[in-house]
């Protein structure tokens, strides 16, 4: 992809996505009040003491990983911690992803089809809705796509600058949500499945940086455990345990 197409790209996905939201649903979309869950990130990335809201996370407030909360941290602290702020900085991420997308098809496809596969992403209800959600769900979608095109770049240029963006997005995947391991074990599985066409070495060369994601979540365990053990002591939350029972 040459450099013109891909800043076409990104000036596309990154302002003319927002924009177009912004368009057809009117200011309120990044306007409207936080509901209870997008509360909850408010909550501790407004928190005037860090340590308190640290505390606070690892005490059951949210039980997500704490880079989202840092994100809107740093945006607010600098924007000011509203709404708008925050949902700007949501669909900022999801643009993002969106971005990403787009590149990662293009690997494999001429532009049309790789239009056609972005816009079909986009138009997805579940995607519009949290575009400007104050959650982790555009963020944990736009470092998993990005942990993808890196690793799959890695195939065939396997620099230190793809070593480091692969590390960073995996990083930034396991940060985001707990979950992030079991996807970045989805990704490194299928990059090694490939080893019978291009060789084990090679396989394991273009997945070993995504061992940092790996190491977040190990750093991240003692806070998934204390905030487990508030929700514990707190009576569990309203989702019912899962049963096989039909």
């Amino acid at each position: 992809m040459s450099a013109c197409e891909w800043l076409l790209a990104a000036i596309t996905c990154v302002i003319l996505y927002p924009a177009a939201l912004l368009i057809l649903s009117g200011p309120r979309l990044f306007t409207r009040p936080f509901w209870a869950d997008e509360t909850l990130s408010w909550l501790i990335a407004s928190d005037a003491d860090f340590s308190h809201a640290m505390a606070a996370l690892a005490g059951g407030v949210d039980t997500n990983a704490p880079i989202l909360h840092w994100i809107y941290r740093c945006a607010g602290n600098a924007f000011g911690h509203s709404p708008l702020t925050y949902r700007v900085v949501s669909a900022v991420a999801m643009s993002l992803g969106v971005l990403g997308v787009y590149d990662s098809l293009r690997r494999f496809a001429l532009k049309l089809p790789s239009v056609a596969g972005t816009l079909a992403m986009v138009a997805l209800p579940i995607v519009l809705s949290h575009t400007t959600e104050v959650r982790f769900y555009g963020y944990f979608l736009t470092a998993a796509v990005w942990t993808c095109y890196f690793v799959d770049r890695r195939f065939d240029r396997p620099t230190v600058a793809n070593a480091m963006a692969v590390g960073a997005s995996s990083i930034a995947l396991c940060g985001t949500h707990y979950f992030g391991s079991l996807v970045v074990g989805c990704i490194a599985m299928f990059a090694l499945c490939r080893a019978r066409s291009s060789g084990i070495c090679r396989a394991i060369d273009s997945v070993w940086p995504t061992a940092l994601g790996a190491a977040t979540t190990l750093c991240l365990l003692p806070l998934l455990v204390t905030q487990r053990q508030a929700l514990a002591g707190a009576g569990g939350t309203w989702v019912p345990i899962t049963s096989w029972r039909i």
